[in-house]
């Protein structure tokens, strides 16, 4: 008997779903693969992912992974006395000291997306000072910019 579309639809979001959960995903809620470079914004793809289809599929295990995912972003989030690097999130892949704005608004979208779903809060403030320091973050010649703390940005 031959699979429809919708059958074949249903079993590769499943499968992903399945893959990131059980398989990809650390205690600390971490992805296994974005973890080793340190992907926090390809981290909240999988949080947009994992939302997505535990509303679709009613699935509880995707929305806590989902959710566990999220708080250890929240973890990652710099805080800082230097208003231009607080709120933000360090891209290390791209250099120790480096802040790629396009990447912190990635991740405060996923964080956005977990205070739709749970109204926590904690979810709400944090995508708050990510965006008011992405506000604050201003272009110089060559598209980056230094804080007093010496963290660089590219925007």
């Amino acid at each position: 008997m031959k699979k429809t579309d919708e059958t074949r639809f249903k079993e590769i979001i499943t499968e992903c779903a399945d893959w990131l959960i059980h398989k990809n995903q650390n205690q600390d809620g971490s992805f296994k693969d974005s973890l080793k470079s340190g992907c926090i914004f390809e981290i909240s793809q999988a949080i947009l992912s994992l939302l997505k289809f535990g509303e679709k599929e009613n699935n509880n295990g995707a929305r806590e992974s989902a959710i566990k995912c999220g708080d250890w972003i929240l973890k990652q989030q710099a805080r800082s006395k230097d208003k231009n690097v607080d709120g933000l999130w360090i891209t290390p892949e791209y250099g120790k000291n480096l802040v790629v704005i396009s990447d912190t608004i990635e991740s405060l979208w996923g964080i956005l997306e977990l205070y739709r779903h749970t109204q926590q809060k904690k979810y709400l403030r944090s995508s708050s000072r990510a965006f008011e320091a992405v506000q604050r973050a201003r272009v110089r010649p060559g598209n980056m910019w230094v804080s007093k703390g010496g963290i660089q940005a590219r925007v």
